[in-house]
Order: structure tokens, then sequence, then C-alpha cells
């Protein structure tokens, strides 16, 4: 399996023009692949490279909430209410009966990302963050849909109940008893690192910069090395660990089909994916920032697990390598997804530049221009600078975004931004209001009114 899987990626990084790429495989107690890929004269990735988990970090966070949990007696499925300190949190959780384990399972009743922009790329603080995420009553029925805040709110309540911060935390109760030493969640520590790797997006591999935060550490802000991420997934694989357990209830996400699995439902635990992959129950979660796309799997049954990086945005080499390493774990036939992905990938590219050239237009009325607020957010302004549309953020300093498309209902603007690379804002026919979304499968529409 090493020399195939090896001939495998570098044939993949090449062909995905992917610059970094890390692997580490696991099976019991026993290592059974551990290597760091490179592509042209880019450094390889070593043993103790620094790079982000992104999403990854999400289970990690769940571990530490179930042993502050067990530790003082707190049932999973107790009402969060009486363990919020700020007040004007606490507000909007009354008689809501949201528990532990709705916010480990993103049971909320919130869309897939809604309120992501309070997140990142802006000023605020994490309380501010918190704050403007529930300043409105919640949804009024639970229902999955991914949600980074509720997260942040884990950590918020990890820290209440164990009186003890989040990264000391997480070293004290497992990165140091496993001896994974260059495992944190400090970005000032991650960027003193003189190991960590460059991100890349686009067909020209343009470097861009990853997300700079400490704010989201138990959502995405955990930084470890495929020397720890071995150490983990050993952890994770031994018995008993409460994230793989049965007893507790799995929340059904959608039906994922795919040639071996075609009817499996995809549900969410605790911080981990479920479903049945050729009759085995796979855990997984994949991560992205900008750069960057991680993916961690467990198949508890045959005790194996593993892990992938790659240091390029949205790249889908990850995911490829997955199925690759899964097919091969469970003697299916080999199929060389890479090469059925890069047809569907450059199709959906040749569609957009195309829908770019068919829908560029850049005239605009003038009435479109001025001030514009949400009572959450703050302040936007869309001003006429020289010969280009520009729109301003009061709380996202660095973003900028220019007018690429307008007609009767809507402007798109294109950004400068990998976590906000478009913006829609849509005309009302009250012209002093407008709706401001992303492109997103369901997107949430924050309403500013003119001033």
């Amino acid at each position: 399996m090493k020399d195939s899987l090896s001939s495998y990626i570098r044939k993949s990084i090449r062909f995905w023009d992917v610059k970094n790429c890390g692997v580490v495989i696991v099976q019991g107690d026993s290592t059974l692949f551990r290597k760091g890929f490179s592509y042209k004269t880019f450094s390889k990735i070593e043993d103790e490279t620094q790079f982000p988990l992104a999403s990854v970090s999400k289970h990690f966070t769940s571990l530490m909430l179930l042993k502050v949990l067990r530790d003082n007696n707190i049932s999973i499925n107790s009402n969060i209410f009486d363990y919020i300190e700020n007040d004007s949190l606490k507000k909007n959780f009354l008689r809501k009966n949201i528990t532990f384990k709705d916010l480990l399972n993103h049971n909320l009743g919130f869309k897939n990302y809604e309120k992501d922009f309070y997140l990142f790329e802006n000023r605020y603080s994490k309380k501010e963050i918190l704050e403007k995420v529930y300043s409105d009553t919640l949804p009024s029925k639970k229902s999955y849909g991914y949600h980074n805040a509720g997260y942040i709110l884990i950590g918020e309540l990890i820290e209440t109940i164990s009186g003890v911060e989040y990264e000391d935390y997480l070293k004290e109760e497992f990165l140091y008893v496993l001896k994974m030493f260059n495992t944190h969640a400090d970005y000032n520590n991650y960027i003193s690192d003189i190991k960590n790797v460059d991100f890349f997006k686009g067909k020209k591999n343009i470097k861009v910069k990853s997300i700079q935060s400490n704010k989201f550490k138990p959502a995405g802000g955990i930084y470890s090395t495929l020397k720890d991420m071995d150490s983990w997934i050993k952890y994770l694989l031994k018995e008993p660990n409460p994230l793989l357990s049965r007893v507790f209830d799995t929340i059904y996400i959608k039906n994922e089909t795919h040639p071996y699995n075609k009817d499996s439902k995809l549900n969410y635990q605790l911080g981990l994916k479920t479903q049945y992959y050729s009759g085995k129950k796979i855990y997984f979660h994949y991560g992205g920032l900008p750069g960057i796309v991680t993916a961690l799997y467990l198949i508890p049954e045959i005790e194996v697990g593993f892990f992938i990086f790659c240091n390029k945005n949205n790249t889908p080499l990850t995911t490829m390598i997955s199925y690759e390493i899964l097919d091969s774990f469970l003697s299916l036939p080999y199929r060389n997804y890479s090469m059925w992905s890069k047809s569907y990938h450059d199709k959906m590219e040749s569609k957009n530049e195309l829908e770019h050239q068919i829908q560029n237009n850049k005239i605009i009325n003038n009435n479109i221009l001025g001030k514009y607020k949400n009572v959450d957010y703050g302040e936007i302004k869309i001003i006429q600078k020289e010969s280009e549309v520009v729109l301003l953020f009061e709380n996202h300093g660095e973003l900028k975004a220019t007018l690429d498309y307008n007609d009767d209902v809507k402007l798109i603007f294109k950004t400068n931004s990998l976590i906000y690379p478009k913006i829609l804002i849509e005309k009302k026919q009250n012209e002093r209001e407008i709706e401001l979304s992303f492109f997103e499968s369901d997107p949430h529409k924050y309403k500013f009114v003119r001033l």
C-alpha cells in the first residue's frame, strides 16, 4: 500500500497542482503511513511542520466538553441556559431548552453557515461575535444547520464550567498526556514557528494568508503536525471513546450518494459526521480555511484512521485521496477518483467563466449609491470610486468589494476575500432597503436600511 499510495499522491498533486500534501494512516497502535509530499521546488511537509486543522478542530472541542460535563456530573442533555454567564446571551436562550448535545450537533435551527459573516476577518471581539450571532430570537424549531458560532459558544461553556482557559484545558487534559507538544490553539504561537507552510489558491497558485485570529479556536483554530495527528488518531481509536459511542443520538443531515453507498444517510454526531460506506460505519470531518483543506477519517470496526492536509484553497484532492484510502482498506476496486473528479471540476470552472463573460455588466444607477445600516452589523457604503463601484464595510476593514455585475434586481460584487469571494446585494421595491447575502445554497440574508 505504501508504494502505491505514494505514487498516487505524487501523480495527483501534479494533476491538481497542489504544492504540499501530508498524509498519516494508522491501524490500531501501528503507524502504516506518515509522509509529506511537495510539488516542484516547494519544501516538503515534515513530521513537525505545523498547519491549521480548520474544522477538524471541532471534535477536539467535543471531547473537551464531554470531559468537562462528566467531571462535573452534568448531563449532555442539560439546558445550557444555566451555564451562560453573559446576560445579553442568556435572555435569548431563555425558555428555548437548547442542550449541550444540540450545540455539539448543530441542532439549533440555523441555516448552514448562517451568521458566519460575524466570525471572520472583522473587528469584533469574541464576546461581540456571540452577542451579534444570538442577538435575535433563536429559530423556533430545532433542525440541523452547520453552525460555527455554536462551537465558539461551546468553548465559552468549557471555560465557565471548568474554570480553565480553553487552550490550557486542551493542553493539560489531552495534549500533554499524549505528548502532542506541537499541537496548540494559539495563532501567535503558530506564526512564530519557522516550519509552518504557505497557502495557495487558483490555477496560478497565488499565495494567500490563512485566517489570523484566536477568536474561533473551538470551531476551527487548532494547529497540529503529522506526527501529533498520528498520536491523536491512535488515541481516538482506543476504546472507550465517547465520540464514537452508539449511546449518543446522531442528527440527520441528508442522503448522500456514492458508487459504494448509494442510499446512505449522512448524520452528525458530536463534532464528526457519520455514514455507512460499503457496510462499515465511518466517522469523518473536513476542514477548510483560505488556502487549505483537511480531512480526518475513522473506521473503528477495523481500527483504521487517517488524516490528510493539502495547502490549496478548495482543492478536491483531499477528498480524492480519502476515497482511495477507504477503498483500499475495504477491498474495493481502484477507481482513480482524481481523474473522474477533474473532468467534472473543469466543466464547472468553464461554466462559471462563461457565465461571468455573459453577465459582466458594471453600469449602475446612482440611486443605489449611499450608506446603509443593519442593526446588529453596523454600516456599509456603496460608493463610486473613479471608474469602479465599491462596497465598504464598517467592521470588516480589510474586506474590499468591487461591482462585477448589475441589473434591475441585483448587484454582484467580487471581493479580495477567500471567505466571502462574492457578495450579492438584492434591491427591494422599497428603495430604502437592500438585502446582502453570500453565494450559498440557502443563504441567510442581512437586511440593510439606507441612512
